[in-house]
């Protein structure tokens, strides 16, 4: 029961540092793919939201919707940390869980 109370700190910390190293790789897999829509489009960023007159979808078109075919993972959004961070259901008011 000692080694235990010892080692689950322990192992609590280096799975945070764990995740924190995997949102900072998300991190710059979104910055790398902003900067190739960048390039793509003129020197120019896409914007936050758009109104989402494309698919006709409950939510707007975002800034990560644009800059996901870049990336093709939708996952690197959330951090593992805070998995919740981007719920556009509680973004845009519903209530409901996003994922």
């Amino acid at each position: 029961a000692i080694l235990a109370a010892i080692l689950f700190p322990v192992f609590a910390q280096a799975r945070e540092a764990a995740r924190k190293a995997s949102c900072l790789s998300n991190t710059k897999q979104w910055g790398t793919a902003a900067m190739m829509y960048v390039q793509d489009y003129d020197e120019t960023y896409p914007l936050s939201i758009y109104p989402n007159m494309q698919t006709g979808a409950p939510r707007p078109f975002s800034v990560f919707d644009a800059v996901l075919p870049y990336n093709k993972n939708a996952g690197i959004v959330a951090c593992p940390s805070e998995p919740k961070a981007m719920d556009w259901d509680l973004f845009l008011g519903g209530g409901g869980s996003g994922a």
